[in-house]
């Protein structure tokens, strides 16, 4: 899985370099409000993104950064605490519908894979775990919003998800832990 996402982004980029001359690059920051369905946690994602536009496409890459703080409510007796950080690197790609005035909805599904760590405590006993790389797919909709011929805002909603293998550090055990949520979010874009 790991592989087929690399050499997708690669493909991404020499599709990039063969036609320079007919595209539009563009820069953005994206922040968005997740909630994660499998364990009633809520978090942030963050991300800086470079892309480039041709016609009704665009492409992206970009680092993400995820931070949650949150409490699990899947056991009613057990108070557990949980603060998670993801740092991955994922790619994007889009389709912009006809534009009607500033408005442009668009369409759009993502990948990405990531490190993640976080510290867990449950009841007053601290546990620590880290997890080894978790795969994201991704599909969103949304409305860009035009606010000069460079400037752009987009509101997105997505749907996602997550697959990843944990290894806790002070029991050894192992598990592999799917999930499915939805984020919603805003976008910035600047194009060159």
């Amino acid at each position: 899985m790991k592989k087929l996402i690399l050499t997708s982004m690669a493909c991404l980029l020499f599709a990039a370099a063969a036609s320079a001359e007919d595209m539009k690059f563009y820069v953005g920051a994206d922040l968005r409000s997740i909630n994660n369905m499998w364990n009633n946690m809520n978090g942030y994602n963050n991300a800086l993104f470079i892309g480039f536009k041709k016609d009704n496409l665009r492409f992206e890459i970009h680092p993400r950064l995820y931070y949650d703080t949150s409490e699990e409510k899947n056991d009613p007796g057990a108070k557990v605490e949980t603060t998670t950080t993801r740092l991955g690197l994922g790619g994007n790609a889009y389709y912009d519908f006809a534009k009607s005035g500033f408005i442009t909805p668009f369409v759009g599904a993502g990948v990405s894979i990531g490190q993640e760590w976080y510290e867990r405590e449950s009841n007053g006993t601290k546990l620590n775990d880290r997890k080894s790389p978790g795969y994201t797919l991704g599909a969103q909709g949304g409305v860009s919003l035009s606010l000069s011929e460079s400037w752009s805002f987009d509101v997105p909603l997505g749907l996602n998800y997550t697959w990843d293998r944990t290894k806790e550090s002070v029991t050894g055990a192992k598990r592999t832990t799917t999930g499915y949520g939805f984020d919603l979010g805003m976008r910035i874009r600047y194009a060159f």
